[in-house]
């Protein structure tokens, strides 16, 4: 992948657990994992592309490459722009250390 395209600032989040409010409603609580603000290529898939996402993940809406960040997982979520991606996969690009594809899901 050209540098080029990781264009965009996102911030890879995850849950440090779980908090009442005055309500009684249960609040999650989110922070930036260490290293987890990088530089991605944040692609919306259309078309043939979403059609062969969705045979694996049926929600998937959105793909993020950017350079390896160590521990990521489907249950951590990505900021980017004011908006939320939901994590469903990472695939550690041919397994060499150094690109991650993330499929996510936009969160309504």
């Amino acid at each position: 992948m050209r540098l080029g395209a990781l264009r965009h600032k996102v911030t890879i989040q995850e849950d440090t657990g779980s908090s009442k409010n005055s309500y009684g409603e249960v609040t999650a609580s989110w922070t930036t994992l260490s290293g987890g603000s990088v530089f991605a290529a944040v692609e919306p898939l259309a078309g043939r592309e979403l059609n062969e996402a969705r045979q694996v993940h049926a929600n998937v809406s959105h793909r993020v490459q950017c350079r390896h960040v160590a521990g990521v997982t489907p249950a951590m979520r990505i900021s980017h722009d004011g908006r939320t991606l939901n994590i469903l996969g990472v695939v550690n690009l041919k397994e060499r250390g150094w690109l991650l594809e993330i499929m996510c899901e936009e969160a309504v």
